[in-house]
């Protein structure tokens, strides 16, 4: 009987063998990308960064075509100190410092075009966080436009009108960034707040009678502060509101007039209250 013959393998290359090219490949471009971040590019660094920032819901920037980048004063001095330390000299063929220097104008002339609304509430959110003061300092909107509000802790002592350094440190960036931008028209109300206490006798009654006038003065106050700084005076009004408008109560509701002396004497009940109370508020109308 004649020997079988042996079937024939079947016609191409193995089955694993397509596995094992796809993990070739794969390590290939591992091995790419790995060196492709190993070279320093400040620029491309800086892009990556902020197209990761932007798919996590971070602060991106969306300015890619400017030297700055969007980014603050402050922001890019770190990120160049950062490229300085790494053993960067140059950027697009200039010397790191040239960059730097160009950066920084160009942003700051970005910083100056006007805002609008949902961009003041975050420049204002973001100046927050860069002071590191969002313990004391808030951000809303409402109907009337974009407001910061600044609690007690960073404005006043009670019965007292001279602003705290810190509150002249949120204003100075404030209005850099927010409030001298060209051709920028919108009214800018500067509120006055005060707690519930009063005093009848003294000094300070014969300068302030009651908490209207104490108020008033806060915001006058912040309204100079504003203009000597170079905020247009026709754009800025003060109110004061004495203790009439406690801390976290809502625009709608004080509206409503269900303000009523129990609510006062509630939201003014213990010392850290009567701090929130005391407070200014910046409103940047549409």
């Amino acid at each position: 009987m004649a020997n079988k013959c042996p079937e024939c393998p079947d016609e191409g290359l193995p089955g694993w063998m397509g596995t094992f090219a796809d993990m070739m490949t794969l390590l290939f471009a591992f091995f790419v990308l790995m060196f492709s971040m190993a070279t320093m590019d400040p620029v491309k660094m800086a892009a990556f960064s902020d197209a990761q920032a932007e798919k996590k819901g971070g602060i991106a920037d969306t300015k890619d075509d400017k030297k700055g980048g969007g980014k603050s004063t402050k922001e890019i001095k770190e990120q160049m100190e950062e490229f300085k330390q790494a053993g960067v000299t140059e950027i697009e063929g200039m010397p790191i410092d040239e960059y730097t220097e160009m950066a920084i104008e160009q942003a700051e002339e970005e910083n100056k075009k006007k805002l609008n609304i949902s961009e003041v509430r975050f420049e204002f959110q973001y100046i927050i966080e860069e002071l590191d003061v969002q313990d004391s300092a808030s951000v809303s909107t409402s109907p009337r436009g974009a407001a910061l509000e600044i609690d007690g802790d960073l404005c006043f002592e009670s019965g007292e009108v001279t602003m705290k350094p810190k509150l002249r440190t949120l204003l100075d960036e404030s209005i850099d960034r927010i409030m001298t931008a060209e051709n920028d028209l919108r009214s800018i109300t500067v509120e006055g707040h005060t707690d519930s206490d009063w005093y009848p006798s003294g000094k300070l009654a014969k300068t302030y009678p009651t908490n209207w006038e104490l108020s008033a003065a806060r915001a006058s106050e912040v309204v100079k502060y504003l203009i000597l700084k170079g905020v247009n005076s026709s754009r800025l009004r003060a109110s004061g509101f004495a203790d009439q408008w406690p801390a976290e109560v809502p625009w709608n509701e004080m509206r409503s007039g269900n303000i009523t002396p129990d609510v006062i004497a509630e939201k003014n009940s213990t010392p850290e209250l009567k701090q929130k109370n005391r407070r200014i508020k910046i409103v940047i109308e549409p």
